[in-house]
């Protein structure tokens, strides 16, 4: 299943960290998006800069301007008006949080729900007489 990652993107330092664990996961994000909304546009001047080349390889990125106004969540959601349904799923992950494995923790989702399920399905069935 493919998860299109969004990143509301201010602070620039944290870009290689990034980028490498994107690089990284179990399963890599179909697509990458991410929304500049720093001063000047230097997020988007590090991200595709000569220095961060080696950690953009092999991953589908593509970096949108930003609101310039209305701080984070503003920012959150011009990156979901940009996704617009492209993938089934996504991942929003701020740039200066550590990046997780969302493959990894939607695997672990799944396995919860049918352990759940499989507990709880036959009592139900039994309790509405199907």
């Amino acid at each position: 299943m493919q998860i299109t990652t969004l990143v509301p993107a201010y602070k620039p330092q944290y870009l290689p960290d990034l980028l490498n664990c994107l690089r990284t996961q179990t399963r890599k994000p179909g697509k990458i998006i991410f929304s500049d909304d720093s001063p000047g546009g230097s997020y988007r001047a590090a991200l595709f800069g000569d220095a961060l080349a080696p950690l953009r390889e092999g991953l589908d990125i593509e970096c949108v301007e930003g609101p310039r106004k209305g701080g984070g969540y503003a920012n959150m959601q011009n990156l979901l008006r940009v996704w617009n349904g492209r993938s089934p799923l996504i991942h929003l992950l701020l740039d200066d949080d550590a990046p997780t494995d969302a493959h990894a923790r939607l695997d672990t989702f799944m396995a919860a729900f049918t352990r759940y399920n499989l507990t709880w399905e036959p009592q139900l069935r039994a309790a509405l007489r199907l």
